[in-house]
């Protein structure tokens, strides 16, 4: 069988719903929707976060309007315009949306450094990329090649000024030894982080953050294998020893490493729902530690 003419027969039968184009036919084609009736018992935001999963790109969420529009339609109900479902989509997303539930932008800045590591960076990156109306920016202190511990390479651009609706998330890693001690990049970082709404660090990440002075009198967490040296960089800083992340004020600090993953969905859950976490840790079979105080690893290192 000629796999173009089944492509074009599938299109066509597509292209036959309501609000479907050549276009949003090749979309549903790419989620194994091949017919209309693989539409049914499909969730419309679902499907969003999926399309923007397989495809890189993050869509227009006017595309969730015609998926809700599709699955309307094939529950037995009457064809509207997909434009009709606009206020629908607006009130799901301000219910779980970091823009419009609290003001923010939903533009996050990943601050990345020399021998930072690798999974405090691409774990919750992994997460927050399937966020709607957020966009990713990966930034370093010049700008310039970035390369972690574990010999990835990321292009950055110098961090700018941040908008006071913008979050900022730092990793950890080797690199954080030396920066800690780097007096220009610690000014560099106490400035945007007073500029910020938002600021979450991983693993040692913290070290950096407390070594700025705003997380006097707060509490926070690291890695517990570094926890001794974190300490060190700050006593004035409440630390936790038994705990999976800590939120204090505009700061969520994790524990080491994989930590940082249950943490940005802990942040998830705080600013588009709980629901929207739980979908996202089901998306990437993840197994989600939520209870921010559940850390197992601590007694292993004497906490």
């Amino acid at each position: 069988m000629n796999p173009a003419k089944v492509k074009r027969d599938q299109l066509q039968y597509l292209t036959d719903l309501p609000n479907v184009g050549e276009a949003v036919a090749d979309d549903l084609l790419k989620l194994g929707i091949n017919k209309p009736q693989d539409l049914i018992g499909r969730d419309a935001y679902a499907m969003y976060y999926e399309l923007c999963e397989l495809t890189g790109t993050q869509h227009d969420p006017c595309m969730i309007d015609v998926f809700l529009s599709l699955t309307d339609f094939m529950q037995g109900n009457e064809a509207k315009p997909w434009w009709k479902y606009s206020e629908q989509r607006k009130a799901y997303l301000q219910r779980v949306s970091v823009t419009d539930k609290h003001h923010l932008t939903g533009r996050i800045y990943c601050l990345l450094f020399n021998d930072y590591e690798t999974l405090d960076l691409m774990g919750p990156v992994e997460f927050l990329h399937r966020l709607p109306d957020v966009t990713l920016h990966y930034v370093s202190q010049q700008g310039g090649l970035i390369r972690s511990r574990q010999g990835f390479y990321t292009e950055t651009k110098p961090l700018p000024d941040l908008g006071e609706n913008s979050v900022l998330l730092i990793p950890g890693g080797q690199g954080t030894r030396t920066l800690v001690n780097d007096a220009e990049f610690i000014s560099m970082l106490k400035t945007r982080v007073k500029q910020t709404a938002l600021c979450l660090t991983v693993c040692t990440g913290s070290a950096l953050l407390a070594a700025t002075g705003e997380l006097n009198g707060l509490r926070a967490t690291s890695n517990k294998r570094a926890f001794e040296w974190v300490r060190s960089v700050n006593p004035n800083v409440q630390w936790q020893p038994v705990a999976r992340w800590v939120k204090d004020g505009k700061f969520y600090t994790s524990s080491g490493v994989s930590a940082g993953m249950d943490m940005a969905l802990g942040f998830i859950s705080d600013y588009y729902g709980v629901e929207q976490a739980q979908l996202i840790a089901e998306q990437t079979e993840y197994h989600w530690i939520s209870d921010p105080n559940e850390d197992h690893f601590a007694g292993i290192y004497g906490y």
